[in-house]
């Protein structure tokens, strides 16, 4: 068992805004997609070529669907966890100073 456990606040808080960070660009990229996606949608037509590459299980709109909910999903994931880190800094530091302040009283 470890004798000393240390967390340094400042690098919790550090990290939530790199995922943070990371969390936005990977929404602008979605937003990128969903906009070329909605712009292209229906150019491959609805003739015997066209609904083969568009429908079913692995066609492109399901695909599409696909990608943007796991980027999507990826995002959310990562604003999660960045206020996950920064709950768990604040949590540390309120019981840092409760029992700093206990031990002077």
């Amino acid at each position: 068992m470890a004798g000393k456990v240390e967390v340094e606040v400042a690098g919790l808080r550090s990290t939530a805004s790199g995922l943070d960070s990371s969390a936005a660009r990977i929404r602008a990229i979605l937003a990128e997609i969903s906009a070329k996606a909605h712009a292209s949608n229906g150019c491959w037509g609805d003739d015997e070529f066209g609904r083969p590459f568009a429908e079913g299980d692995q066609g492109y709109k399901a695909r599409n669907e696909a990608l943007q909910g796991v980027l999507g999903k990826q995002a959310t994931n990562l604003e999660t966890d960045a206020g996950g880190l920064r709950d768990g800094a604040t949590t540390l530091e309120t019981a840092e100073t409760n029992n700093t302040d206990s031990f002077r009283s």
